[in-house]
């Protein structure tokens, strides 16, 4: 009964996900904001994009040379499919600032904390657990990137079930690697990334059963450590999908899906 009520959960979070990211990810117009470096030949170039680490190929403007020493610009274009290839051709480019060395956390100050922060994208998750077997919700943000790829995820999430509940509070680092993959569009939110990554958790979990009216708890609420090892498919509109594994604590396999709320 708790797993088919579980599939039910875990469809409805995918549905309301792919809503979403249908409503935010259809702009003819877009803008990429990140790292701007030189490509593999000439005229064109590689941006890795803030608040995703997705790496694209970009071409279009002469301004893109003055600022393909590692600066960090505001590119508006549009995704175009050319000799098999994606390429965001632009139209338009802003620099930001002359270097994409991170702030924080190197340099441990009051004002690279708040740029981070202010980075940060917010987002809701759910899915099912197994071992024991729940129904989990939750919330996450996204900091970074700390070096190049890596950013700092840290998530809450509530699993409840028959007879336990539990309390994860996730301090994970997804590394996103340098591989894309494209859907049926050319539209930037219908591409996908890989990452994977893993993190210190900590577990507070109660165990009690109730039928009818009795209630037999089976004591207070016990705290676990773990560690969360975990991969995911990440669509640039902010819908993912993740497989999680607990190397200590329960749960020992988590399937999640949910939506990361990405800035414009």
């Amino acid at each position: 009964m708790l797993v088919r009520k579980s599939l039910i959960m875990l469809w409805f979070v995918f549905t309301c996900s792919a809503q979403m990211w249908q409503v935010f990810g259809q702009t003819s117009v877009q803008t990429v904001t990140g790292c701007l470096s030189r490509g593999d030949r000439p005229g064109f170039y590689s941006i890795r994009e803030e608040g995703t680490g997705f790496t694209i190929t970009v071409t279009g403007s002469n301004d893109l040379e003055k600022y393909s020493a590692g600066s960090n610009v505001k590119l508006t274009g549009s995704m175009a499919r050319e000799a098999d290839k994606d390429v965001f051709r632009v139209s338009n480019v802003e620099q930001l600032s002359t270097t994409c060395e991170p702030t924080f956390p190197l340099q441990l100050s009051m004002e690279g904390a708040r740029e981070a922060v202010g980075r940060a994208t917010f987002g809701v998750r759910g899915g099912i657990g197994f071992d024991p077997e729940l129904i989990y919700v939750g919330a996450h943000a996204q900091l970074g990137p700390l070096v190049k790829s890596l950013w700092f995820r840290p998530s809450f999430e509530f699993g409840f079930g028959e007879v336990t509940k539990i309390a994860s509070f996730n301090f994970d680092f997804a590394y996103f690697l340098p591989l894309t993959a494209r859907g049926s569009g050319t539209d930037r939110a219908d591409f996908w990334n890989i990452y994977m990554g893993a993190g210190p958790a900590a577990h507070l979990s109660h165990r009690s059963f109730e039928e009818e009216d009795v209630n037999v708890d089976f004591g207070d609420w016990t705290f676990d450590g773990g560690l969360n090892i975990f991969m995911g498919l990440s669509k640039r509109s902010g819908f993912f999908a993740e497989l999680r594994a607990g190397a200590y604590g329960p749960p020992k396999i988590k399937l999640m899906v949910g939506y990361t709320f990405r800035k414009k």
